[in-house]
């Protein structure tokens, strides 16, 4: 990272940014890495709607202003009513149906309320408020059929991510459990099909591909042992995701890259590493 080259670790300007980055501590209470997840879930409803609209709906920047104001809103009340309070997505919570259908309920919600604001957009584009009603109507007839297969998909990726990874005592990474590893990859594995066939049922290019391209991470974690695997499953399928709904709704990248870097500046100045990082520890 450039800012290693800055301000290399112990150096005076090192020092000066760590002690002020110690104010930000309280950011890490509302689990922000969750937000890639969870924002990619409420941009996929917008980039749908766009898709079913028009199937050449790419690289629309008309909606930015409405997303962008929706996605500050969506995640401080995520944030303080579901992330802080640890109602989703704490660690160490294990997979019932009670969590899967806490899961399943919050991205339906996202994906719609991505929907709904898509038309919100087309009513601000058009001017007129008619056009609302009309849009809304028309359109949200068929916005829970097509999150369906986008639903699929969240439920197989955060199964993923629910896989421990440890350190032993000789300070390499390792899995808590293989076998409840395999269990819930091959789970993910068939979600991820049944996404994979709704996106060609639904004619969404975006989400065919994108699963296409994520499957084999999956798999290959599913029956090797080596750690880096599930690293590479746990980190590529989300940012592949993410890349090919901003195809659509490109202005995602904005908030995107604020927050991985801000994330990555953070933890360089807090804890001197570089975190996010899309790589992964060779030690098997």
């Amino acid at each position: 990272m450039l800012i290693s080259k800055i301000a290399p670790l112990k150096s005076s300007i090192y020092l000066k940014c760590s002690n002020k980055v110690k104010s930000l501590d309280f950011i890490l209470d509302y689990q922000p890495l969750t937000w890639f997840g969870l924002w990619t879930m409420f941009i996929a409803g917008m980039a749908s709607l766009g898709g079913k609209i028009d199937r050449y709906h790419y690289w629309d920047w008309t909606t930015w202003l409405v997303g962008m104001v929706s996605l500050l809103i969506l995640t401080h009340l995520v944030a303080v009513l579901l992330l802080k309070p640890k109602r989703v997505f704490s660690k160490n919570v294990p997979v019932s149906m009670k969590y899967v259908l806490q899961i399943i309920c919050l991205g339906v919600f996202l994906f719609l309320l991505g929907w709904g604001v898509k038309i919100l957009g087309i009513v601000f584009q058009s001017g007129s408020v008619l056009n609302l009603t009309e849009n809304y109507i028309y359109y949200s007839k068929n916005g829970l059929i097509a999150s369906l297969p986008y639903i699929s998909v969240f439920v197989a990726l955060v199964l993923v991510n629910t896989i421990a990874i440890k350190t032993n005592k000789k300070n390499e990474p390792e899995l808590e459990s293989n076998s409840t590893k395999i269990k819930y990859y091959i789970t993910a594995l068939c979600l991820l099909f049944l996404g994979l066939a709704g996106g060609f049922f639904h004619e969404d290019p975006v989400l065919t591909i994108a699963v296409a391209v994520t499957i084999p991470f999956i798999g290959i974690a599913t029956f090797f042992k080596a750690v880096r695997h599930v690293q590479r499953a746990r980190i590529y399928p989300i940012f592949i995701m993410t890349m090919f709904v901003s195809l659509r709704e490109p202005w995602f990248l904005i908030p995107l890259g604020l927050l991985f870097y801000t994330l990555r500046f953070y933890h360089y100045f807090r804890s001197g590493i570089v975190y996010p990082t899309f790589g992964v520890d060779l030690e098997e």
